[in-house]
């Protein structure tokens, strides 16, 4: 689990534009790029073994797809759902579903866990697999490199790259 916290001082801000990033995701034979990035820290708090335990995380969305940034910026303080509910109304509207990477890291930059949906609904995921390669970590920052160095036993293969701004939680 994230113990970490962020560096005091983080400056809630509103959601950046979306940066760009570049790369891929298989599954299955099931390809996509992806061409957007969102990110956004998040901390939330849980009970677990009897003791409440609070854990920070920064989420990297990699879409093939940009998302409406305005209504994001609306809901900087829950931005994970903001985002799931963007993608999922896609789906419903019938408009082509947003394909995604969610990359979850700690504020130190250590690959958590991640998921990819290759059609834009369903996902495939694990945690402890996938590495990543940091060229800038901060508060308020994260770029670099997220790759599964090929295939997984899913047939799961991820290699992007991004650099992007981040959304602090309000």
């Amino acid at each position: 689990m994230i113990g970490a916290s962020l560096a005091a001082g983080a400056i809630a801000q509103p959601a950046p534009d979306a940066a760009t990033g570049s790369g891929y995701c298989s599954v299955d034979g099931q390809k996509f790029n992806v061409k957007y990035v969102y990110a956004h820290q998040r901390t939330r708090t849980y009970t677990s073994m009897g003791k409440e335990v609070k854990e920070t995380a920064v989420t990297i969305w990699l879409t093939d797809q940009p998302l409406d940034n305005a209504a994001l910026d609306k809901e900087t303080a829950d931005h994970f759902r903001a985002v799931s509910r963007q993608m999922g109304q896609a789906f419903i509207k019938g408009t082509p579903p947003v394909r995604y990477i969610r990359i979850e890291l700690t504020p130190e930059g250590k690959a958590v866990n991640f998921d990819c949906a290759p059609k834009g609904e369903g996902t495939t995921g694990t945690a402890g697999v996938g590495r990543f390669e940091p060229k800038a970590v901060s508060p308020t920052h994260f770029g670099g490199r997220f790759t599964t160095g090929g295939p997984t036993t899913s047939k799961l293969d991820v290699d992007v790259q991004f650099d992007a701004p981040v959304a602090a939680e309000k």
